[in-house]
């Protein structure tokens, strides 16, 4: 959507960065859950 409204060529590699963005934020809520996750079950013992 950004990336449409700005009136530069849009190179492969922004394309890439926007993607890889994307999985790095969802890797670290991820990562984020997972640490929650283990003090909740380190807790419950």
């Amino acid at each position: 959507m950004c990336l449409i409204e700005t009136r530069e060529p849009i190179g492969p590699w922004q394309l890439v960065w926007a993607h890889h963005e994307k999985c790095l934020f969802h890797l670290l809520a991820c990562i984020r859950l997972a640490k929650i996750g283990v003090r909740i079950l380190n807790a419950s013992r």
